[in-house]
């Protein structure tokens, strides 16, 4: 802020005597002239570094962003993605997914792809293994896990999902599971998938989470134990094998008790054969949309690009 003021002199020289302006942080006077000087840019203490830098435009998130948040929660609206699969360089050598959305071509725009989710597949010293999912849109970003549980039996597999918040005792918070179960011996591909989650509003924000993780329970084991079950979403389906690819689609009934697609998911003939169709909505998130791709392609063996 600055205060505008004359020079206290004679009256007859008042006319020619030059306008300055105070300077309200020094207390100084200086030439009108020179008032662009006084506006600074807005400094910011950096927490990390403890530095001041300068404020940042707000960034604001992309109309995929945006979608990806708040998914429609009536109707179901098929898009076009690509799950390319590769392998990173030494020495990590993990497999990397990439989820991306492709915005088909039209007569005033090419087509437009942005990549919604990143998972790495990693193994620890034990065996267990889990993925790391990573998404980043402008000032949002998102870190996840999807962990492969033990199998109880050979035809049986169940995966856990887990967001970015630490409760106070550090325990990842529980987002529901996946088992997926081989509906016959030999019957490659073809499974009855279950995914349970924990029941969230119309508009999803907010969610009652089922299990505490501090004293070892699960959504699984209050599932399995017939617990908690009205706090519980739970879809199921079948994966099935069409032309060599896989066809999803988990159901759930509504409060009115009907049966309601809330995911369907195909494999599209490429030649990388790496497209989908997906189409998803209330109560699934984006997140647990691609947590059911990674599991399928996990359970069919992923295919390096």
């Amino acid at each position: 802020m600055a205060e505008t003021a004359m020079l206290h002199q004679p009256k007859e020289s008042q006319e020619s005597a030059p306008l300055r302006i105070r300077d309200l942080d020094t207390g100084r006077m200086i030439p009108i002239e020179q008032a662009d000087l006084l506006w600074q840019p807005m400094l910011v203490l950096d927490l990390d570094s403890n530095t001041l830098r300068p404020l940042e435009a707000i960034e604001t998130p992309t109309a995929v962003a945006q979608e990806l948040l708040a998914p429609p929660a009536a109707t179901l609206r098929f898009r076009s993605y690509v799950l390319e699969v590769t392998k990173l360089k030494l020495p990590l050598a993990l497999l990397q997914f990439r989820l991306s959305r492709i915005e088909p071509r039209t007569s005033w725009r090419p087509a437009v792809t942005t990549e919604v989710f990143r998972a790495c597949r990693r193994t620890d010293e034990s065996g267990a293994t889990h993925f790391d999912v990573r998404w980043k849109d402008g000032p949002l970003q998102f870190t996840g896990k999807l962990e492969c549980l033990q199998q109880t039996a050979p035809e049986v597999q169940e995966l856990a999902m887990y967001d970015d918040h630490i409760y106070d005792v550090e325990f990842p918070r529980e987002l529901g599971f996946i088992r997926m179960k081989r509906v016959e011996k030999g019957a490659k591909g073809e499974r009855l998938i279950e995914v349970v989650i924990p029941k969230v509003s119309l508009d999803s924000s907010s969610a009652e989470h089922v299990a505490d993780a501090a004293v070892g329970d699960s959504t699984m084991h209050r599932y399995d134990g017939k617990r908690s079950l009205e706090q519980m979403f739970v879809l199921r389906g079948k994966i099935s094998i069409l032309d060599n690819r896989p066809l999803v689609e988990l159901r759930h009934r509504d409060d009115r008790g009907k049966l309601v697609v809330a995911l369907s998911a195909r494999r599209m003939k490429t030649a990388k054969d790496d497209a989908w169709k997906v189409a998803s909505m209330h109560p699934l998130s984006a997140f647990q949309t691609f947590c059911v791709l990674l599991a399928i392609n996990n359970a069919d063996g992923a295919r390096v690009a």
